[in-house]
């Protein structure tokens, strides 16, 4: 650490030491020095010395709320979860209605997957402080959690009104907006950056920067910043922490974790290597840097950096399992499994080396293995929706589809996180379809594409399924979104058209179809469907007999088939002339004969007869043609 700063924690811990040798020094005046030696070890990032100081304070003066509310933010800091829960209700009992300990409270339960009570945490923080934002994006987040998303756009608005800057709300606000199809809001939100935990007014944390010596006034600030997800305020701090002191291994550490997580992974990677030139045994900073060179797909360098670090530390976790991350990456499956085994004996029931270890099993095709370790993962934490999705999958090649939906049930029935439900959702709706149910499997599937990023594949089955399901109009909206995302899907265009003309929108489906043709001119059946719209559409604004013949003419010179023989004798009929349109529909039925294609005879038989009549086709592709 800074000189500077170690000066100040040496005569900290020499005060303290002092009160306690001196004879009759009153408790509280020990908690307090006590107390104070915890702030500035919090304040430096020395958690576990900071929690056995705070400890001491709050033996000493059980009634002051400061001690107990310091200990619960670092136990939420460790992610130690039931103990942050204690101490802060044992704040709320010293300090009734205290706002930041409900605040905190109500995120605690989020994590813990407990909408109902963090929504009455949050409620009881907006009772004695109505205009804090944080808590009303607490209620969104619960909303969100209790799978209400009406409720979560409600809360997410109103929280954006008190505070517009308030970084960590567009994102779920854009995902609450997209499950209620409400695609263009959804949009705009979405492309913000996703945020960290929203910022609220919190005394006891807000005064520690006014202790801190040289550069690590601005790297508190910026470890502030970041987590309220503004990574832009979070790079400048760290840069003027460096500026105040170049040589701060603390500041430049901070700033590369900070650029990596703004998407800048050159500049984070040249941080974390200025870091290595000053301290090559920093085994930890290696780690990090070979996390962000994986992460950009640079297996083989983030492999060779993990390895300098077992040089380093052995004993480090993080290494063995980037490396069993990488080898699996790199195709070394058995590299794979040493680190992972490695990785394993130090800590048997960490959740991501167990995960990784699943896939390794599945990859070797050792499936029955696969599922026993993802179970053991359940077994520890119901709510691990990866390890729920991976058994799913396992179960489908072990024991067939229907135990598959099984577990896509157990995960959905736990509320997670809409992505996560949104895959569930896609894989039910797959499974479903395949079984042959079509209804359920729509609805699945209708879900999936309001909580994951369009995909063709998706909006097309979709749109199919709509239509079957005679939901018109929603057949066309899926069709559009499919065309902005593949504009020349010519299948799309021509579905498109027919969902326009089922839902009677026939001058609609004509317009679309004109444009289809004009943005894929070399299509030969998006201009035959438009000759056949032309010929035989129920509403006569839609019809042109002429432009219909000559469409048919043209699209019947580059390809002979039966079919665009049909679209012939439709617009003959059109502009009665029945005599070539019988002709046309007669050499049709004989070549179907002789082709052996009798399923359409009847039709063909029946179109024919309303030829020789004198009635022309008002069906055009809805009597099996």
């Amino acid at each position: 650490m800074e000189p500077a700063v170690r000066r100040q924690l040496a005569e900290a811990r020499a005060a303290v030491a002092a009160l306690e040798q001196r004879p009759g020094t009153p408790d509280a005046e020990l908690a307090e020095a006590a107390g104070g030696l915890g702030r500035l070890y919090f304040l430096y990032g020395l958690e576990g010395v900071a929690e056995q100081a705070f400890e001491a304070a709050r033996r000493l003066a059980p009634g002051d709320a400061r001690w107990p509310y310091y200990l619960g933010v670092i136990a939420q800091d460790l992610g130690r979860l039931e103990t942050a829960v204690e101490r802060f209700r044992e704040v709320l009992e010293l300090r009734p209605g205290d706002p930041p300990s409900l605040v905190r409270l109500g995120r605690l339960e989020l994590a813990r997957h407990r909408p109902a009570e963090a929504a009455d945490y949050f409620r009881r923080a907006l009772e004695r402080a109505p205009r804090l934002a944080a808590a009303r994006a607490g209620m969104g987040q619960a909303a969100v959690l209790a799978g209400d998303p009406a409720t979560a756009v409600e809360q997410f608005e109103a929280a954006l009104a008190l505070d517009p800057g308030l970084a960590g709300v567009r994102y779920p606000l854009g995902l609450a907006y997209r499950e209620l199809g409400e695609l263009e809001r959804a949009r705009h939100h979405l492309a913000a950056r996703r945020g960290g935990r929203p910022a609220f007014p919190d005394p006891l944390i807000d005064q520690l920067p006014a202790l801190a010596r040289g550069a690590s006034f601005h790297i508190f600030y910026g470890a502030q910043a970041s987590l309220a997800g503004d990574l832009e305020g979070a790079v400048e701090r760290y840069r003027q922490a460096l500026a105040a002191d170049p040589e701060s291994v603390m500041a430049r550490r901070a700033l590369a974790s900070a650029l990596a997580r703004r998407d800048d992974p050159a500049a984070a990677a040249e941080e974390y290597r200025r870091v290595l030139a000053a301290e090559p045994g920093n085994a930890a900073v290696r780690v990090e840097l070979a996390t962000l060179l994986a992460g950009g797909g640079a297996y083989e360098e983030a492999a060779a950096e993990l390895r300098r670090a077992l040089e380093d530390d052995p004993a480090s976790f993080k290494a063995h399992l980037g490396l069993a991350v990488a080898a699996q990456r790199l195709d070394r499956p058995d590299e794979a499994e040493e680190h992972l085994a490695a990785a394993l004996a130090i800590d048997p029931h960490h959740e991501l080396a167990r995960l990784e270890q699943a896939r390794l099993l599945t990859r070797r095709e050792r499936y029955a293995e696969a599922a026993a370790t993802l179970r053991a993962v359940l077994a520890a934490n119901p709510e691990n929706s990866e390890a729920r999705l991976g058994l799913a999958a396992l179960r489908r090649r072990l024991e067939g589809p229907e135990a598959a939906l099984e577990e896509y049930e157990a995960l959905l029935a736990g509320r997670p996180d809409p992505e996560t439900a949104g895959l569930a959702h896609l894989e039910s709706g797959r499974l479903l379809l395949e079984r042959g149910d079509p209804a359920p499997a729509l609805d699945h599937l209708e879900k999936a594409a309001a909580a994951l990023p369009p995909t063709a594949q998706l909006l097309s089955t979709l749109a199919g399924l709509q239509a079957r399901a005679g939901r018109f109009g929603e057949a066309v909206a899926s069709f559009d979104r499919l065309l902005a995302l593949e504009p020349a899907a010519e299948p799309a265009h021509f579905g498109r058209a027919l969902a326009l003309l089922l839902d009677e929108r026939c001058v609609e489906a004509r317009e679309r179809l004109e444009e289809s043709t004009e943005r894929l001119p070399g299509s030969l059946e998006l201009r035959h469907a438009l000759a056949r719209l032309l010929a035989t559409c129920p509403d006569a604004a839609a019809r042109d007999g002429a432009r219909a013949l000559a469409l048919a003419e043209e699209v019947f010179r580059q390809q002979q088939t039966l079919e665009h023989a049909e679209t012939l004798a439709m617009a003959y009929a059109e502009l009665g002339r029945f005599a070539e349109a019988v002709e046309w529909q007669r050499r049709i039925l004989a070549e179907s004969g002789r082709r052996g294609a009798t399923a359409r005879l009847g039709v063909l038989e029946a179109r024919l007869a309303a030829y020789e009549r004198g009635e022309p086709c008002r069906a055009p592709w809805l009597e099996g043609g």
